[in-house]
């Protein structure tokens, strides 16, 4: 369960403030885009940690870390496209700029069919063969049993997008693109003042107990302006 947090005006020492909690439609939207602001930025440093790795050679210690690494990156960036209930907003494809839409469509490929999914034959495959001897080691009555192995294939950032056709997949760049047109329509959203047309007497009279955590929808706003006369 997630703690509330204690506020303070000014000063730890100064009495517990009020937190009026807004859950308004336009509320959700701030705090939508304000955690898919967080995923890209999260994507980012991902990636970031994991072309560090690539850059000063993979250890073996660290293969693990990387893959997980390759991963997290796209998972997290798919995860901002991707309808959910309880954000109630996601990102389309309006935020991609064209430069870097084949790099979003291969990301959110190798999210939806390899990754999050086993949907894909190109991306990851395995077959079950039997290896078998030579005829003439079986009629010379040599033991030739035949051998059983799984051959498995699964393609990291290194085998996919980043061999010659390189600069035509820029991950760092694209997710760097759409995080900033999302910066962008999260300050736009933040303009939106809640308490417009609310004088301060209506927002005092409407606090019970003071340092109390209330929340606050359209209907509460609503009786803050009718409390100061509007």
């Amino acid at each position: 369960m997630v703690s509330l947090a204690i506020y303070h005006f000014n000063s730890k020492d100064a009495s517990e403030c009020t937190v009026f909690e807004i859950q308004t439609k336009q509320s959700k939207s701030i705090c939508a885009y304000t955690l898919i602001d967080k995923d890209l930025r999260e994507a980012l440093l991902y990636y970031s940690e994991y072309e560090r790795l690539l850059r000063d050679g993979v250890a073996k210690e660290n293969i693990v870390l990387a893959k997980a690494l390759f991963r997290a990156f796209f998972i997290t960036y798919g995860k901002c496209f991707t309808k959910g209930n309880e954000r109630g907003v996601w990102l389309n494809r309006d935020f991609v700029p064209k430069i870097y839409m084949a790099t979003h469509d291969l990301m959110m490929e190798i999210r939806n069919t390899f990754i999050a999914h086993a949907d894909t034959d190109i991306l990851e495959n395995c077959k079950y063969v039997f290896l078998i001897p030579l005829q003439e080691r079986y009629l010379a009555g040599e033991n030739v049993e035949a051998q059983s192995l799984t051959e498995l294939h699964q393609v990291g950032i290194v085998e996919y997008g980043n061999d010659e056709n390189e600069s035509e997949y820029k991950y760092k760049e694209a997710i760097d693109d759409v995080q900033k047109k999302v910066s962008l329509k999260l300050a736009e959203l933040k303009q939106f003042d809640h308490f417009s047309g609310i004088r301060p007497q209506g927002i005092y009279e409407f606090i019970k107990t003071p340092g109390e955590r209330i929340v606050i929808c359209e209907k509460e706003l609503d009786v803050m302006k009718k409390a100061a006369g509007k």
